[in-house]
């Protein structure tokens, strides 16, 4: 999970106003667990489909992530 969250970390430091990741399932469900604003049901996300979230929700999901991972891993 560490090297995800600093994966992230790098992400959010992009200056681009819109950026396409390639991640894995796994990562990407942390990543929405961590986020309130997408509902607990996304969990179930089908293979190969675009999840568009914002910078702030984005920020938001990983400060949480990086101060208590253990929810999103439990999930």
């Amino acid at each position: 999970m560490r090297r995800y969250l600093s994966g992230y970390k790098a992400i959010l430091e992009r200056p681009e106003e819109i950026i396409l990741a390639v991640i894995h399932r796994l990562p990407i469900l942390w990543l929405l667990q961590a986020t309130e604003d997408v509902p607990t049901a996304t969990a179930d996300i089908d293979y190969a489909r675009a999840l568009p979230i914002d910078r702030q929700t984005f920020s938001q999901a990983l400060s949480r992530l990086l101060k208590d991972p253990l929810p999103a891993v439990l999930y």
